[in-house]
């Protein structure tokens, strides 16, 4: 009788650690996705983050206006870059209606001259093109980007692996997209360049 008494005592310990282990768990998981889970993305995680507008050039290809912008933006997360050149390249895009628009996202020690804007300086490009008009255009695709991950160096330069955007992901970001805002200007006015050569 002692022995059957032992071994209910120690079945009903097991199952009582098991539900302690288990809401342990649970708690954990719970605190673990809680917030996005209960109050949805951040506006961060689906507009992008606030930027100044460094550059912008304008001209016309032959099948329309094309508008290039270099713009500044305090993100160290490569999606956040990312889609914060996806709601301003759409900003332009409604404002100007032009053929083609392309965002590129620069740290905020990136490079002033346009010169220097290219290449590690860029942390996020976003390219929309209305009409694909070339072979080259047909073969990008209406809408084409990427991001390099990682926040960008001392010298505002990125260094991290690119990772190019599926069309599809692209277009389901810019469904996502409630708010849509270019990026505040300078105190000083940003460079701007227009040539209505063909």
């Amino acid at each position: 009788m002692q022995g059957r008494d032992k071994l209910t005592y120690r079945i009903a310990l097991r199952v009582l650690l098991g539900v302690l282990l288990l809401c342990g768990a649970s708690g954990a998981a719970a605190v673990y996705v809680g917030p996005a889970a209960v109050m949805g993305p951040s506006f961060a995680d689906t507009h992008g983050v606030d930027c100044r507008t460094v550059a912008t050039m304008k001209s016309n290809d032959g099948h329309g206006l094309v508008v290039r912008q270099f713009v500044a933006a305090n993100a160290d997360d490569d999606l956040v870059r990312f889609r914060t050149a996806l709601r301003v390249a759409e900003a332009l895009r409604n404002q100007q209606t032009p053929h083609l628009v392309q965002v590129s996202v620069m740290d905020t020690d990136g490079p002033s001259s346009l010169s220097r804007m290219r290449g590690r300086a860029i942390g996020a490009k976003i390219t929309l093109i209305g009409n694909p008009a070339t072979d080259v255009e047909a073969q990008a695709g209406t809408v084409s980007g990427f991001s390099v991950w990682g926040p960008a160096g001392p010298d505002g330069s990125f260094y991290g692996i690119r990772l190019d955007a599926m069309p599809e992901d692209i277009e389901k970001m810019l469904s996502e997209l409630e708010k849509i805002s270019g990026c505040s200007e300078p105190s000083v006015s940003a460079p701007s360049v227009t040539d209505d050569s063909g």
